[in-house]
């Protein structure tokens, strides 16, 4: 589908739609991610109370600064693909992107 190949640090995003990176993310993930916790310990939700995409506003790219993999309820990558899971929304996430739930780690509020 798409042919950019640009990394997450690349470029700045603004000649792209939000949606760019949406044909590159599956919409399931493998077991090891769906059965995982978040970076700070958030159980994943089941399946059908998942978020879509579109119902939590992600975006490819950071916002203000912000992206999921600072996020509470992000799951790292657990099998080698360099993309991760939500504990709130369906389908991959990269750590570089954004959506409307994030929400800081309880690690870094802490400190």
């Amino acid at each position: 589908m798409g042919e950019d190949t640009s990394q997450a640090g690349g470029e700045p995003a603004r000649d792209r739609p939000a949606d760019w990176c949406f044909d590159r993310l599956d919409d399931t993930v493998p077991d090891v991610e769906a059965n995982a916790v978040s970076i700070d310990g958030v159980e994943r939700k089941p399946e059908g109370e998942l978020a879509s995409k579109e119902e939590a506003s992600y975006q490819c790219g950071p916002a203000d600064g912000d992206h999921c993999g600072t996020c509470t309820y992000y799951i790292d990558d657990r099998d080698g693909d360099a993309v991760g899971a939500c504990t709130e929304v369906a389908g991959e996430v990269r750590s570089a992107d954004w959506c409307a739930l994030w929400a800081p780690r309880e690690e870094l509020q802490d400190e």
